[in-house]
């Protein structure tokens, strides 16, 4: 709950940043190996999510974020119209099931 509150997410892991993206909030996973895959598809549907091989250019990201949301007061990014293009994971687990 204390993440809807956030100008930003930044994390090492990957589900933190990618939770934080899917209710517009600007996140940033840093980690040395290749953007995952599932990371690419929100970043291609223009969620706002970016991934940074190191600390340091994960830093200079969230500068960059957070000093154009200062500027424009507006932190959240609106991604309903980008929500309502993805599957519900409920109707599909249950269509697994059955």
């Amino acid at each position: 709950s204390l993440m809807a509150y956030a100008s930003l997410v930044m994390s090492g892991g990957g589900t933190m940043d990618r939770e934080a993206c899917l209710m517009g909030i600007p996140a940033i996973s840093f980690f040395p190996l290749n953007m995952p895959e599932i990371e690419t598809f929100l970043n291609e549907m223009g969620f706002p999510i970016w991934h940074r091989s190191n600390v340091e250019e994960a830093s200079r990201q969230a500068l960059r974020i957070l000093n154009s949301s200062l500027s424009s007061q507006i932190s959240k990014h609106d991604v309903k119209d980008k929500l309502s293009k993805l599957e519900n994971p409920i109707d599909k687990i249950i269509e697994l099931i059955l």
